[in-house]
C-alpha cells in the first residue's frame, strides 16, 4: 500500500517552524532591536494563517501579541518592533493586520500598515 506524502504547504510549514525554533532557540537572550524579527516572528505563528485567510482569531495569536508588545522598553525596541510589524503587514492581508490589536484588546500606539513610518516613533513609559 503505498503511503500519502503530506500537502506540500505542512511540509513547507513544517520547515518554517523547525527553522523559526531553531533560531529563537540560539537568540533567546536578546531583544528585538539586536535580532531583527526572529522574536517578533516567532510570537506570531500562530497569527500567521488568522492574518492570511481571517475566520476565527486564535487566542494564543493574541498572546503573541501580547509577548511582542511588552518587548517594547525603550525607543528603539519600539522602532524594532513596528519594523517587524510592518513586514508582517506586508506579507498578509493588512487589512486584518490593521485590526488584530483592537481584536486583541491591546493598544500598540500606532497603526500596523504597510505605510507606517516607524522611524518617527517615540517610547514613552505612559
Amino acid at each position: 500500500m503505498a503511503r500519502s506524502m503530506p500537502p506540500p504547504f505542512i511540509k513547507y510549514l513544517s520547515y518554517v517552524i523547525l527553522l523559526v525554533s531553531a533560531m529563537v532557540a540560539v537568540n533567546v537572550h536578546h531583544g528585538v532591536a539586536q535580532d531583527g524579527c526572529i522574536i517578533v516572528d516567532y510570537n506570531l505563528l500562530p497569527c500567521f494563517y488568522y492574518l492570511s485567510s481571517g475566520g476565527i482569531l486564535p487566542q494564543e495569536c493574541c498572546t503573541g501579541v501580547n509577548a511582542v508588545n511588552s518587548m517594547v522598553t525603550d525607543t528603539p525596541s519600539l522602532q524594532a518592533t513596528c519594523a517587524c510589524w510592518v513586514q508582517v503587514a506586508e506579507s498578509v492581508n493588512s487589512t486584518i493586520a490593521a485590526q488584530l490589536p483592537t481584536q486583541c484588546n491591546i493598544t500598540m500606539g500606532y497603526e500596523i500598515s504597510p505605510q507606517t513610518d516607524c522611524s518617527s516613533l517615540t517610547w514613552s513609559s505612559s
